[in-house]
């Protein structure tokens, strides 16, 4: 069986290209219509036999129950059971509230509006129909009902970017007002709204904030805005599409969303997350408090044994200090890992004194946003990694280069800490070596990173590590 507009056009009417066009443009927005009107709609044409129509296009509300059980799209309409459909054809007038009998034999009030072509002809008619044997709405209600519908046709005919203008509007509160701002239409999330009473301090209804939200963007009223609505303490996004006939402004449509408990809770976040940070910020002070104890510790002590082992201490304490300390100025969700090395080899390179003229550190490779808690595993086995290098690799030269490299591929990251010292021995295994701080580089990059560390080289020592990166990090 035929359905699509264009075919039953082509097959069964004598419209031509441009007027079968319009029809197919227009079917494809009856959706909105049906469910800002809570009625069935149609677009019905009119067939080479003048005594039939045929439905061409159809919508059933989701906002209402339809009064059908099955598509009649395909199927003709008699003048005998529709006169309202065949008169407005005729005349070239809206017909309203005319009793008629759907092909399912329900009875039901139409309203029917025609829908006139490029030469002005009218070539198919726009029909909303409404049970009459349960009517629960009162006269004025489907009046007012019918006026929407052909304003809102009229605006779709007019609007070359309906699907830009009229989104899905099932879950947002819609008002439809003419010009004055006099209410039209409201749904009946908007009908909730507009029973708020006014706020306690200015008196001002929800339409009087409506008002002077849109009289602060007069300079922006051909464009479809949004903005963020207070009305007593609710927060609502308020998008407003003023549509025009011809050069002037005949009316416009507001959708307004409840987005109060997403406010709510964004608060909630900032909050927290000044809380984090001034723990970051007591932490980073805290630990540097135990680098100075320290210090003073090697000071008092002649142990070149004691001193070594205090200084490897404070070196990995004020890597740890250094996250926190980035964690308080910047981001504390994401940390550009770029910045953090840069950080870390400085330290690492203060840290030995009498190598900051002798040692020079190379960065390079991807751009990369780290959480804080791989951050910190990451910034640990760096400081590690560098200052195995300035001990073991430039002890007899005491000088040299530390190339850092940090590549991005596929949700991993690898980085190379390479130099040109003296190198390992050829049957190195990290997994043997006795050094805490090797120990530890294992371990952070095994258990708190889950991934793999290589070494190599024989004039320059080479340590990999690749790690996976959280699917939520940027």
């Amino acid at each position: 069986m035929i359905t699509s507009v264009s075919s039953l056009c082509r097959s069964y009417t004598s419209l031509n290209n441009a007027e079968t066009l319009l029809v197919e443009q227009l079917s494809g927005h009856l959706q909105y219509i049906s469910d800002l009107t809570r009625a069935d709609i149609f677009i019905d044409v009119i067939t080479t036999n003048p005594e039939e129509a045929l439905v061409v296009a159809e919508a059933n509300p989701v906002t209402a129950a339809s009064l059908y059980t099955q598509s009649v799209v395909g199927e003709l309409a008699f003048k005998k059971n529709e006169p309202a459909v065949f008169r407005s054809f005729e005349s070239s007038e809206p017909v309203w509230e005319v009793k008629g009998v759907t092909q399912e034999g329900i009875p039901v009030k139409q309203s029917v509006i025609p829908i006139k072509g490029p030469n002005k002809n009218v070539i198919a008619v726009l029909i909303m129909e409404q049970d009459i044997s349960e009517e629960i709405q009162t006269e004025a209600k489907v009046e007012l009902l019918s006026e929407t519908a052909e304003k809102l046709t009229s605006a779709l005919l007019d609007v070359a970017n309906v699907d830009e203008v009229l989104p899905t509007i099932l879950q947002d509160a819609v008002i439809i007002t003419n010009r004055e701002y006099t209410v039209i239409y409201a749904n009946p999330q908007a009908q909730q709204l507009l029973q708020i009473k006014p706020d306690p301090v200015f008196g001002y209804t929800l339409m009087d904030h409506i008002k002077r939200l849109i009289s602060q963007n007069d300079e922006k009223i051909d464009d479809h805005t949004i903005n963020e609505l207070v009305v007593n303490k609710r927060v609502f996004m308020l998008k407003h599409v003023p549509f025009s006939k011809g050069q002037s402004l005949a009316s416009h449509i507001f959708l307004l969303r409840d987005v109060t408990e997403l406010r709510n809770k964004e608060k909630e976040l900032m909050v927290k997350a000044a809380v984090i940070k001034e723990i970051h910020h007591r932490v980073k002070n805290n630990l540097y408090t135990v680098v100075s104890i320290l210090e003073l510790q090697m000071r008092r002590s002649h142990s070149k044994k004691v001193n070594k082992a205090l200084l490897s201490g404070i070196s990995r304490i004020s890597s740890m200090a250094l996250i926190h300390e980035v964690l308080v100025a910047e981001d504390i969700h994401c940390i550009d890992m770029i910045a953090l090395i840069e950080k870390v080899a400085n330290l690492s390179i203060q840290t030995a004194a009498y190598l900051s003229d002798s040692v020079k550190v190379n960065i390079s490779g991807d751009t990369a946003y780290l959480p804080s808690e791989i951050a910190t595993g990451t910034a640990m086995v760096l400081n590690e990694l560098i200052q195995n290098a300035i001990e073991h690799g430039f002890k007899d030269s005491r000088k040299g280069i530390i190339n850092i490299e940090v590549c991005v591929r596929d949700q991993y990251i690898t980085i190379t800490v390479s130099d040109n010292g003296c190198g390992v021995p050829e049957d190195f295994n990290i997994l043997n070596c006795a050094g805490l701080g090797l120990n530890i580089v294992y371990s952070m990059v095994k258990e708190k990173l889950g991934g793999q560390i290589e070494f190599s080289g024989v004039t320059g020592t080479t340590a990999k590590f690749s790690f996976p990166i959280p699917e939520d990090s940027q």
